[in-house]
């Protein structure tokens, strides 16, 4: 198991002691897709997965998959990426990730860690990101165009330490309940790092006029 990016470990519960894949790091590595696709005009556009459906074979094993800043590397989340229920870490930020978040993400209940920040990612985020409250530290979600309101079933993830949010199209950024409570009772736990848009009503950069007491970074948005 010599191959670039790859770490392997031997599988003790088979005869051959064969090697099996748990990671893939092929973070910065120029990857590319087939079809680049103008993201100012992806509605009418299909495009295929950002990741090789080959991948899935990897699905009992497979901890870790990291592809992050490959800008080129375009296409959608799989659905099938909720089979690959071994895996902790997985990293696609600064690509070019469009479509949504699959509700079968969230069946990956062993992630530590989910990085989709800096795509192109729309839609919402769905109820069910509840069910990864035994594991998930660090949620980064910041720099797409996520829209609806930010679920307060977040607030159950009672394990994160790092969330952001911010340089999205979420609703309701002129009113307090942005930010939900739920989310903001975390800070009492273990979040460390909450980052989101906080709206100055005044058109100032005062940071005593923003509406996320329990944020550790604002990104302000003027709405004069």
């Amino acid at each position: 198991c010599n191959w670039y990016g790859i770490k392997c470990q031997t599988d003790i519960n088979n005869d051959n002691n064969n090697n099996r894949i748990i990671w893939i790091d092929l973070a910065n590595n120029g990857l590319k897709s087939d079809n680049v696709v103008d993201v100012d005009n992806i509605d009418n556009v299909k495009t295929s997965s950002c990741i090789v459906n080959e991948i899935w074979l990897l699905n009992n094993h497979l901890e870790v998959l990291w592809m992050p800043s490959n800008p080129l590397l375009g296409g959608t989340l799989p659905s099938w990426i909720g089979d690959m229920t071994s895996l902790q870490s997985l990293s696609l930020f600064d690509t070019g990730l469009l479509g949504t978040i699959p509700v079968g993400l969230y069946d990956l209940t062993h992630l530590n860690a989910l990085r989709l920040y800096g795509n192109h990612l729309g839609g919402t985020i769905a109820t069910d990101i509840q069910k990864l409250n035994k594991n998930l530290s660090w949620l980064w979600l910041h720099g797409n165009k996520l829209e609806g309101s930010i679920p307060h079933q977040i607030g159950t993830l009672t394990k994160l330490e790092g969330l952001t949010l911010h340089q999205n199209q979420f609703e309701n950024k002129q009113t307090s309940f942005y930010v939900p409570h739920a989310i903001c009772s975390l800070r009492e736990l273990n979040l460390n790092l909450l980052w989101t848009d906080c709206t100055s009503t005044t058109g100032t950069n005062d940071p005593d006029d923003l509406h996320c007491d329990c944020c550790t970074r604002c990104f302000i948005e003027n709405t004069n």
